[in-house]
């Protein structure tokens, strides 16, 4: 048996109940309401054109490089690299005042799904690796993945999934108000700088 009842199941679960929020520059934003909270999860969907796996995969590693497209990302470093496939880095967000700003331990897991012949590259949010400061909130509640397709003619389309809840006293309402911007405009950059 190629997947198990579980795996069918989180496969099945990640498709249901997505309302298309926007579409503009070939990039569909799509939100859903999260289950047992007040907030909505993101899914976009877009294509890469003349780009590879390994050109999209060496991008990803370079966390140093997230603020030049990642979007109100002030720092980036890598904190502990296991091996090319997972790592462990620190990212810093400039929120608007009055709000502090965030930071988060992310680790990512990059590996291939022959079955589906897909790249999968899983980030969730980490502790254990820096102290709280008083004046940023860490954020510990995160998760995304993306999904790489290859097509013809270097051609990548990509799924990408957000759930992750900025942490601190800002209203859910206010956090759903925003939630698809920050990924929208990240992946937008992203895109631009593989095909450039």
């Amino acid at each position: 048996m190629l997947f198990s009842n579980q795996e069918l199941a989180v496969e099945q679960f990640y498709e249901l109940d997505w309302k298309l929020k926007k579409e503009k520059n070939g990039i569909q934003v799509f939100t859903r309401d999260l289950i047992n909270s007040n907030l909505k999860e993101v899914k976009i969907i877009m294509s890469i054109r003349k780009t590879t796996m390994p050109k999209i995969i060496e991008l990803l590693n370079q966390s140093d490089l997230y603020q030049k497209w990642m979007y109100k990302c002030s720092e980036s470093r890598m904190v502990e690299e296991k091996n090319e496939l997972e790592s462990v880095s620190y990212y810093k967000f400039d929120f608007p005042w009055p709000l502090s700003d965030r930071e988060a331990y992310l680790k990512s897991v990059i590996r291939k799904d022959e079955y589906k012949n897909r790249w999968i590259v899983t980030t969730t949010s980490v502790t254990g690796y820096g102290e709280e400061k008083d004046d940023i909130v860490l954020m510990k509640d995160h998760f995304n993945q993306w999904e790489f397709h290859e097509k013809e003619n270097n051609q990548i389309d990509l799924i990408y999934y957000l759930k992750t809840n900025p942490g601190g006293n800002i209203p859910d309402w206010l956090v759903n108000l925003a939630v698809d911007k920050g990924p929208t405009n990240s992946l937008g950059n992203f895109r631009s700088i593989l095909e450039q």
